[in-house]
């Protein structure tokens, strides 16, 4: 394995344009039909708390519903999360039923992700131009594969790997205007987004609960791995 296939490895991309608009239509309609806080009423409103659960990531990491209630209740910090300021990223769970979905994009996405053979999907929105996701590793996930949906891949923002917390220029940087792909992540890796000239976008994202060399191999058995240059 070449060292840059240690961070990340190009994915054939087997979603349709027609599917990608529709996914990137429901799932604005979506976000701007959710709630805001406009008093102290919804912070304490069962639902408001049970969809940041989820879309915050609590659930998926295994933290119990009432634990986390008790965490949003009274702690500020943790409520922060729900209105982090200009610049962020914030992680989007489908249910179940994927509500957000017509029936044939459900259907789609569904049979993709068991092609794919991913344990988890994810929509990833991020917002502002400044900085989004700092440097990090996932400790939950540590391999998926990222389909930009909006903007497309020639203005979608790059994704830089390092090597350690205080370096400064990224080791290699998964840069989507010219591998034109899907990619495998590596999150175990140090990485972080990088600014762009967009004030929003979105992906969703097939994870892994293996390892990266092993969803590479299982991946390649698949023959979904992008060898082209």
């Amino acid at each position: 394995m070449a060292r840059q296939e240690k961070y990340f490895h190009p994915v054939k991309d087997l979603i349709s344009a027609d599917i990608k608009a529709k996914l990137v239509k429901s799932f604005f309609d979506y976000k701007n039909n959710l709630p805001n806080f406009e008093n102290d009423t919804m912070v304490y409103d069962p639902k408001i708390i049970e969809r940041y659960w989820e879309e915050l990531g609590f659930k998926r990491s295994g933290l119990p519903y009432k634990e986390f209630e008790g965490y949003w209740k009274t702690s500020e910090e943790v409520r922060s999360h729900a209105n982090p300021g200009d610049n962020f990223a914030r992680f989007y769970q489908p249910d179940e039923n994927y509500s957000w979905l017509d029936d044939d994009t459900e259907k789609v996405i569904k049979e993709l992700s068991k092609f794919y053979g991913c344990d988890h999907i994810v929509f990833l929105y991020t917002n502002g131009n400044g900085v989004v996701l700092k440097k990090h590793t996932d400790p939950n996930n540590n391999s998926k594969i990222t389909f930009p949906l909006y903007p497309d891949y020639d203005t979608y923002r790059n994704c830089n790997f390092y090597d350690s917390m205080d370096q400064k220029e990224p080791t290699y940087t998964v840069n989507y205007s010219k591998i034109r792909s899907p990619v495998l992540l590596n999150v175990d890796k140090i990485h972080a987004l990088e600014d762009c000239k967009t004030d929003e976008s979105l992906c969703i994202q097939f994870s892994y609960n293996a390892k990266y060399n092993e969803s590479i191999k299982f991946l390649s058995n698949k023959g979904l791995l992008n060898t082209s240059d």
